[in-house]
């Protein structure tokens, strides 16, 4: 049995992440979605994932406000479940999970649009977001917010 990964994005269709080929059938494990069902049957990470960020919408700095603010803070979370969860890595295919998690209608709510206009220094493209906790203490305005955010998403996760 070879052990492969397939991601397969569609305009408004399924989307299916990971699975497994044994001969020629294949069987996924991940994410099997489509807008014409109900809403996914969420497995054991998923609720973990969408409980993490329920904590996050919530969570507050030392002076008691939210931390989790602007639609443009979804790029940290999309870089925390990208790497180290598994989630989709093209934008446009991850907020369509997180909008069948009803992320959409959270405040504030993801959207493609924003995800996709976010700009960022080149260390937080390109470095991976584990990375991110030694740039903090030099980050200022919306870099240091993104960063605050994936570090907290990360010890939530950790946390579940």
């Amino acid at each position: 049995m070879s052990e492969n990964k397939i991601e397969i994005h569609t305009e408004g269709g399924p989307v299916i992440t990971g699975g497994t080929f044994t001969g020629v059938e294949f069987v996924t494990h991940k994410h099997v979605y489509s807008r014409e069902s109900e809403g996914p049957p969420f497995n054991n990470n998923e609720r973990r994932v969408k409980r993490a960020i329920e904590q996050l919408l919530a969570a507050t700095d030392t002076n008691g406000g939210r931390i989790f603010t602007e639609k443009a803070q979804w790029y940290a979370i999309y870089k925390v479940l990208s790497q180290l969860e598994d989630y989709p890595s093209q934008r446009k295919a991850f907020c369509m999970v997180m909008a069948e998690m009803g992320m959409e209608t959270v405040d504030p709510p993801i959207s493609y649009e924003s995800l996709k206009k976010v700009q960022l220094p080149s260390m937080l493209e390109t470095s991976k977001v584990t990375l991110w906790k030694s740039y903090l203490q030099s980050a200022e305005g919306a870099p240091r917010r993104q960063i605050m955010v994936a570090l907290k998403f990360m010890s939530l996760l950790e946390a579940q």
